[in-house]
This record gives structure tokens, sequence and C-alpha cells, in this order.
């Protein structure tokens, strides 16, 4: 019977840019609304993803589209009042 080797040690990898927005839009999330529960907030994080894909790249966007994106952050249209979606 061969010898039993313990599992060699997982490298940790650097977070994505999507574990990084996750992580700190979480974090705001639950700051301007300490009641939500983590799913709740995991959730609406994950949409913010989805919706607003300029976010996490830092880009810009043209006239057209800001206006709407400013509309959206006002509380315009069936967006949540401070998660965003």
């Amino acid at each position: 019977m061969p010898p039993i080797r313990p599992a060699p040690e997982k490298r940790q990898r650097v977070p994505s840019a999507y574990n990084r927005f996750i992580k700190e839009e979480i974090q705001r999330i639950k700051a301007s609304n300490p009641d939500i529960t983590h799913r709740e907030a995991f959730s609406t994080a994950a949409k913010n993803w989805a919706h607003f894909p300029h976010i996490h790249f830092g880009l810009k966007l043209d006239g057209n589209k800001q206006g709407k994106l400013d509309q959206a952050f006002a509380g315009e249209g069936p967006h949540k009042a401070h998660g965003f979606y």
C-alpha cells in the first residue's frame, strides 16, 4: 500500500473584478440598509453587476446613455431606492 500524501496547498487566486465588485457592493448596500439580509444584499449586488456593466470597468458613457443612467440613480423607474436595481 503506497503512503498517503497530504493534499498540496492550493494557491489563493487573485479576486476577479466580479468578486471585488460584489464584496464592495454588498458592503455599500448593507451600510445604506442595515436590516437587509445578506442573501437580499447579494441578490441586489448581482443584479447591479448585470444591469450596470460600466460600474465594474470604470467606463464612461456617451451623453444619451448617461441621461438614462442618471434617471435610474434618481429613483425613476423600477429601481430599488438604495440598491441601484
